[in-house]
């Protein structure tokens, strides 16, 4: 067998002896398992000066390091390093037939989201908010709570996209404008993540389908029919909050159903609203 290390070949023998190698292993270059009848894997790097040690024959184990000149040197200092790791399917009567080998799902994956440093084969026309580049994941900044875009791409797996700029104690939601379908998301720290399928063109709205003059104030929204919403406003603290609450404009099913309405809410109180 034989198999191709950073341009070095290396021939797989009955007698062959054990060899080490350690290549650069920086953004654009990845590292796969492949064809286990569990499944492979494929590893890929987001951070610069990383090194990738793989072992012969054996070549069941790869270590990723941060070299040594590379890592901290002084007390109190830290580095950071990002991977992503990708699973593959596993071998079974139904991938078997896919028109791709698992190598060939790993090549994909790496340039469908940019990540040999070439043009990602997806696009973003953001109509509501900020996009930086198109890679993976999607990171995008809000406008007034919320991010609109329209995507257009066919990719291998799953985009997800993080949004920053929210506040941790508003709803967040995820909007399907071509479905008409919304769904909660997860808010921490500031931001919001979502995943979608883009297999052709899709407009989306993300962030607060509500939003306050008051960041203080806890705001639920719940979908509870598939025209009908509830909103609840709370105060968590021991002083009374006067605030204005609005729809988000780029949230289209509350279009026309919540101009703007001042609340007054005594501490530790809440007030709902049924749309």
């Amino acid at each position: 067998m034989r198999t191709n290390y950073a341009g070095r070949a290396w021939e797989e023998t009955p007698r062959s002896e054990t060899r080490t190698h350690t290549v650069p292993f920086g953004p654009g270059a990845y590292a796969a398992l492949l064809d286990s009848p569990l499944g492979g894997a494929a590893v890929f790097s987001l951070t610069d000066g990383l090194e990738a040690t793989v072992t012969t024959p054996a070549r069941g184990r790869i270590t990723f390091s941060l070299p040594a000149g590379a890592s901290p040197q002084h007390k109190g200092e830290t580095a950071h390093a990002e991977l992503l790791l990708v699973g593959i399917p596993r071998l079974v009567e139904e991938t078997r037939r896919l028109p791709t080998s698992s190598s060939e799902v790993a090549v994909r994956f790496m340039r469908d989201f940019g990540l040999d440093g070439g043009t990602p084969a997806y696009s973003v026309v953001p109509t509501m908010g900020t996009t930086g580049e198109a890679r993976y994941p999607l990171r995008v900044d809000g406008v007034d709570g919320g991010f609109s875009a329209s995507l257009t791409g066919d990719l291998c797996s799953s985009l997800p996209i993080t949004l920053s700029g929210l506040n941790d104690k508003w709803s967040a939601f995820l909007l399907d404008r071509g479905q008409s379908k919304a769904r909660p998301l997860g808010v921490l720290e500031q931001a919001a993540w979502a995943t979608v399928r883009l297999h052709g063109t899709l407009d989306v709205f993300l962030g607060h389908p509500v939003v306050a003059d008051s960041a203080e104030v806890f705001i639920q929204v719940t979908q509870t029919g598939d025209e009908s919403w509830s909103i609840e406003v709370h105060n968590p603290t021991d002083q009374p909050i006067t605030t204005t609450i609005r729809a988000n404009p780029g949230f289209d099913p509350l279009a026309g159903k919540l101009p703007q309405r001042e609340l007054t809410l005594a501490p530790g109180t809440s007030q709902q609203i049924a749309l």
